[in-house]
This record gives C-alpha cells, sequence and structure tokens, in this order.
C-alpha cells in the first residue's frame, strides 16, 4: 500500500515527513478532510483574517491534490 504525506501551508509550509500508509488515493482524499478537521480550529484566527490554509496530499511520486479551507467576513 502507498504511503500518502499531509503537509500544510498557512504562512508557513509544514512538511509531513512519517506520512500514512492508505489504501489508495480516495482514501488520503478522506485524511486530507480528518486533517483539515483537527487543525482548522487552531488556524481559524488566520482564516478570518483572508488567509487560506492548505493541505497538500503528497504520495511518494509527488503532488495528488489540495484541499483549501477559507473564509471570506461579509461587512
Amino acid at each position: 500500500m502507498p504511503r500518502y504525506f499531509f503537509d500544510t501551508l498557512n504562512g508557513e509550509h509544514v512538511v509531513d515527513r512519517d506520512g500514512e500508509v492508505l489504501l489508495d488515493n480516495e482514501s488520503a482524499r478522506q485524511a486530507a478532510i480528518r486533517v483539515v478537521s483537527e487543525l482548522t480550529p487552531m488556524k481559524a484566527s488566520h482564516l478570518w483574517a483572508g488567509d487560506d490554509f492548505k493541505v497538500v496530499i503528497r504520495d511518494e511520486n509527488g503532488i495528488i491534490g489540495f484541499l483549501t479551507v477559507m473564509a471570506t467576513r461579509i461587512p
């Protein structure tokens, strides 16, 4: 089974060096949703400041996708 990595970008790039062995790309996409749901509360102030929070999904061959969370204030 392939190993997937979930890097985070939010003003700084945090590289996932350990990764997680998962069944397939769909499992990796679901895991990225879990990562976002766990980390978004800690990044909430950045989101409301106009920044986005991104999880980069990689496998051993490169990037397979991005999951981006952003917020917009209505004046």
